[in-house]
């Protein structure tokens, strides 16, 4: 599947740019993968489009580096303003990822925060009054992470360097909230550039991708395998070790022991795998699950494990907790993508059977439908949270407290868990849709290495060809490409199958 709404040389880019056919190709890519967007992001569209082709004709980079805007970052629903392909001068193969911003020295102020922002939170003028929002550095800084710990290319050769560019900024300006001491460490890691810095930023671009040779590794990076990096995983095994709080007590560690065993005696069984872990308030079934995790990286025969739950704020502060792990390297990486939302497991992200070991906290809080608000058509599915769970993951593990109480969308209880697994295959095996929906999928995954293929040799020959004729091939190929993405109709995929 295509990650970003618009990709193109540097050349092809700025004549899109000068002939006005860079927001409507813009628009073509929004609609084939239902971005939807207002008057105001297409505003924002037009204006980085034409900063981007200023910045890289000032950069002087060669016809053949690579542009791209709007990529969608695997696993959930952030999007990179703009990501540039080329060759360096030593010669490597280089990805830059801009966080861009329209910020001027008035719409942006200060806010002095000592929570789990980090002194990294800023206050930003966005719909029309002042509102916290993350410093760009630190958004560029989350997308730097997520890519090197799930995209291959970046554990393959392509070097990934993350900068932002506010270009209606001032470095030298009145007042200077981006600028200011507490964002200091930030801002050394991955670098703001100002409009009136444009040129040093050219500078190192120039450097980055002067050799140019940008599509191959646009391919690279756009049908890259997405699987969790060497760095994640060591970061996995590592990142309780030393930490009192995530120690387990005696009770605990038997508990923990005999959970990790049965996951092992089920390891060469071909068949699911579904372990119902019950405990009151306070038991420490949190820390029991995430010393799971890290033991079966710590095995390295579970490569593809994750801890979920629906609580939003036991995310949160689990990842900041994790932000920073030693690996074997001597390196820090974050292990906060070990942390996964409850919605991101469903069929359109992971195959049957992906994951290894799935460990569901809070597992009385799982809802009826594995579908969230916001997503797209073809993201949802016809299968209900619990079946969804069961049908990403080879062995799933819940932790279950049945005395808590649920909202009325909840329906999280040992006894529906138990009859959920009971009954997994017959619900998968009878159910015609949802036989057709799952079929469409598998068949579709197979149908996309082609289409990708024929897309990029199209982009490459781009030049030879008509605006017209390409636009037109094009807009065929991603129309084919949505499909794969769009097996059903929604009236099918808003169906829930019920408990």
């Amino acid at each position: 599947m295509s990650r970003v709404l618009y990709s193109a040389t540097r050349k092809d880019f700025a004549k899109d740019v000068i002939t006005h056919n860079f927001i409507p190709k813009m628009k073509i890519g929004a609609g084939l993968y239902h971005v939807g967007f207002s008057p105001s992001e297409e505003k924002s569209w037009k204006a980085n489009s034409e900063e981007i082709k200023n910045l890289i004709d000032l950069a002087y980079l060669p016809e053949d580096t690579f542009v791209s805007f709007e990529y969608r970052v695997p696993h959930g629903p952030m999007r990179i303003d703009c990501m540039l392909y080329g060759a360096g001068e030593d010669g490597r193969n280089n990805v830059i990822h801009l966080e861009l911003k329209q910020w001027s020295n008035n719409t942006v102020q200060e806010l002095y925060s000592t929570g789990v922002f980090n002194a990294k939170e800023v206050e930003a003028l966005t719909g029309g009054h002042f509102q916290p929002v993350a410093h760009p550095s630190q958004q560029v800084e989350k997308y730097q992470e997520h890519l090197e710990n799930y995209v291959s290319a970046f554990e393959e050769g392509c070097r990934l360097q993350g900068l932002a560019y506010c270009y209606n900024y001032d470095s030298t300006g009145n007042p200077c909230a981006l600028y200011a001491d507490h964002y200091k460490a930030i801002l050394d890691k991955y670098p703001l550039y100002s409009g009136n810095q444009v040129s040093e930023l050219a500078a190192r671009i120039n450097k980055l991708l002067c050799l140019g040779k940008g599509l191959d590794i646009f391919n690279k990076v756009q049908d890259s395998e997405i699987r969790p990096s060497k760095n994640l995983l060591d970061a996995a095994a590592n990142m309780f070790r030393g930490v009192t709080e995530f120690a387990l007590l005696d009770d605990q560690l038997t508990a923990s022991q005999t959970i990790f065993g049965e996951i092992e005696k089920n390891r060469s069984n071909k068949d699911k795998v579904v372990i119902i872990v019950k405990g009151g308030p306070g038991t420490g079934k949190t820390v029991i699950a995430l010393n799971i995790l890290a033991q079966l990286a710590q095995e390295g025969k579970y490569t593809n494990s994750f801890f979920t739950t629906r609580s939003t704020n036991l995310r949160d502060n689990l990842r900041i907790k994790l932000k920073e792990v030693q690996v074997n390297n001597n390196q820090k990486t974050s292990a906060g993508d070990l942390i996964r939302d409850i919605f991101d497991f469903k069929p359109h992200n992971f195959k049957e059977s992906e994951v290894d070991v799935l460990l569901v906290d809070e597992a009385h809080r799982i809802g009826n439908s594995a579908n969230f608000m916001s997503d797209r058509k073809y993201e949802s599915t016809q299968l209900s949270q619990t079946i969804a769970l069961m049908y990403c993951s080879k062995v799933c593990v819940f932790f279950i407290d049945d005395k808590q109480a649920i909202k009325k969308e909840e329906i999280g209880t040992s006894a529906n868990l138990r009859e959920a697994a009971e009954h997994y295959k017959e619900r998968l095996l009878t159910d015609e849709s949802i036989k057709h929906f799952l079929k469409n999928i598998e068949d579709n995954r197979k149908k996309l290495p082609k289409l990708q293929a024929k897309r990029s040799n199209l982009i490459s020959s781009q030049a030879s060809m008509t605006p017209k004729d390409f636009v037109r091939e094009l807009t065929e190929i991603e129309e084919k490409i949505r499909k794969c993405q769009d097996p059903d109709s929604s009236e099918q995929c808003n169906k829930g199958v019920r408990l």
